[in-house]
């Protein structure tokens, strides 16, 4: 790498934490929703998917093999050409359409949109069809839930497979 090429990736990276570190914590405002009593398991998890024949099998059988399986599994099938919807569906998911995408929406935020009007579960777990979960995933991000008493995001491991991957780790 050139002396440019490290001290612009250099300054991205600080950048990124300076900026990261100043994000006030979720406001009052938030509205919360107590996981207790008969809908403490009434978790939904949401994927957002298009294109995503090769990946969303082993998405599928991680959240099968949780500990807590969520209450409803809901695929966004967002205009896939590949088989996606039939392999969620296989997989044990209910696949809705996003639909075309209104003008002043993005395709991913519809797809989640949709996600979220298909199911009437408290809690909302979204995922990227290209995730694995680790053994005991979904009840920890349920537990960080109650803990924090609000919105929880995580940033999943990132496991390049090219070359040209690694350089979207430090972003």
């Amino acid at each position: 790498m050139s002396a440019l090429g490290l001290a612009g990736w250099s300054a991205g990276w600080a950048a990124g934490w300076f900026l990261g570190w100043r994000l006030p914590p979720v406001a009052g405002g938030a509205r919360v929703v107590p996981l207790t009593g008969p809908r403490a398991a009434q978790v939904a998890v949401i994927v957002p998917a298009r294109d995503e024949a090769a990946s969303i099998g082993a998405l599928l059988a991680s959240v099968a093999a949780q500990a807590r399986t969520p209450h409803e599994l809901v695929v966004v099938d967002d205009g896939s050409t590949d088989a996606t919807a039939a392999l969620a569906a296989a997989g044990g998911a209910r696949v809705v359409s996003a639909g075309p995408v209104p003008d002043g929406w993005a395709g991913k935020p519809w797809a989640l949109r949709a996600g979220v009007a298909a199911t009437s579960a408290p809690l909302l777990v979204f995922l990227d069809a290209d995730v694995t979960l680790a053994p005991g995933a979904l009840d920890a991000l349920v537990a960080e839930h109650e803990r924090r008493g609000g919105l929880v995001s995580v940033l999943p491991e990132h496991r390049p497979q090219a070359a040209y991957e690694q350089w979207s780790a430090p972003c």
